[in-house]
């Protein structure tokens, strides 16, 4: 079974460059303190609570998807040439 790896989702929702949340307001999302997630993202919580994880994915599948009403989504625009 592959292992989920928390640090990397919680630097990738957290990625202000990329449009991402600050830890407080991924915090208010997952119903939980910022202390929370700066823990989970420092690797001192290893694996966070089911309800947390799952908000978790959840969030960075979002992120992950393309915006195909973006024209800077270069994988979308070489699709739709």
């Amino acid at each position: 079974m592959k292992k989920i790896d928390w640090q990397i989702i919680i630097t990738e929702l957290t990625d202000r460059s990329r449009g991402g949340h600050t830890q407080t307001a991924l915090a208010k999302q997952c119903k939980c303190g910022q202390s929370t997630i700066s823990e989970i993202g420092s690797g001192e919580i290893e694996t966070p609570n089911a309800d947390i994880g799952l908000k978790l994915i959840e969030l960075h599948a979002k992120l992950k998807k393309p915006d195909p009403t973006k024209k800077n989504n270069s994988r979308v625009s070489r699709i739709l040439k």
